[in-house]
């Protein structure tokens, strides 16, 4: 049996499988670079460490495993301090990685994002509100003697200034100067209804609009740029009814680009799959998730999803 659709491979899953309160979209970061995971749920769990291996699906064809996978890695406070990825989008072989460190009010201080060639460190700074202030960025390799090598890429500072129900935020670049204003404006009950982004040299504005369900979870982010009412970027999600996203799509330039599935193990509540489509080719890129590794403990691994494809076609 062939799979020909997005949401009939959906329906496959989910006749094993429901949902879980692992990941945290408040902010609208779920399969980002950026931690998306709820630190409460991964502590009180005691996760160490979700590896997945991926599976790949081109129309017409069937899945195919490979050796590829991407681990996510947590610090008992249930922070993700680190992600490692190996996959293939265009034949060949790509490797990155993430690491993470906090700092004593469990910010983000710093960011290592590497590759094949090095890796950009981005470190942060905050105000008493929390507030980051700065951001300094440099890029580390090693030259074609081997050496190791760092380049001071640029730091940017931040302003604040408080209104009733927006703050605005001065960005400023190496020279100090000013060249990105940005207000951001939340309703009574403190939600982010939308930012406001104007480049000062061009003038040029982009809005950014946040939209919520009745329960409070946030629904789509939008992108629009100066006067347009279309939106140059368009971000929905969705979520079963105790709040936990399911699904994830992306639209530019209301195109339709890609979506993304989240399952979930009935039986651990935890994260199982995540289907990622390409909409305009119907590519499929699956990553199945193996039970996690706890601090103390591990716990036998699942079944892939062509096992699940081949169960279904008995």
């Amino acid at each position: 049996m062939k799979i020909s659709s997005f949401f009939f491979l959906f329906s496959i899953f989910v006749s094993t499988i429901s949902f879980g309160q692992l990941l945290d979209n408040r902010a609208g970061n779920a399969f980002t670079d950026k931690p998306f995971f709820n630190s409460e749920f991964v502590q009180m769990n005691k996760i160490q460490e979700l590896k997945g291996q991926y599976t790949y699906k081109k129309p017409g064809e069937t899945m195919k495993e490979t050796k590829f996978f991407y681990e996510y890695s947590f610090d008992p406070l249930g922070r993700l301090t680190s992600t490692f990825e190996t996959r293939t989008d265009d034949g060949s072989l790509d490797t990155t990685w993430n690491r993470y460190f906090y700092g004593e009010h469990n910010q983000l201080i710093e960011h290592l994002q590497g590759d094949v060639n090095g890796f950009t460190s981005m470190r942060y700074e905050y105000d008493d509100k929390d507030r980051m202030i700065s951001q300094a960025n440099t890029r580390s390799y090693k030259d074609s003697l081997g050496n190791d090598q760092v380049t001071i890429l640029n730091k940017e500072t931040m302003s604040y200034s408080e209104y009733d129900s927006q703050v605005k935020k001065t960005i400023h670049n190496s020279f100090g100067n000013p060249y990105l204003e940005e207000w951001s404006y939340h309703n009574d009950l403190g939600y982010l209804t939308s930012k406001i982004q104007r480049q000062i040299m061009t003038s040029t504005t982009y809005t950014f609009q946040y939209s919520y369900y009745d329960n409070g979870y946030l629904s789509e982010i939008s992108k629009l740029k100066d006067t347009d009412s279309i939106p140059l970027e368009r971000t929905t999600f969705s979520y079963d009814q105790f709040g936990n996203i399911l699904e994830k799509k992306y639209y530019r330039n209301e195109i339709f680009v890609t979506e993304i599935a989240m399952l979930y193990n009935e039986k651990s509540m935890l994260l199982t799959y995540v289907i990622t489509k390409d909409v305009p080719t119907g590519y499929l890129m699956i990553l199945g998730f193996k039970p996690p590794k706890f601090y103390g403990e591990e716990i036998k691994e699942t079944v892939s999803p062509i096992e699940i494809e081949e169960k279904n076609e008995q």
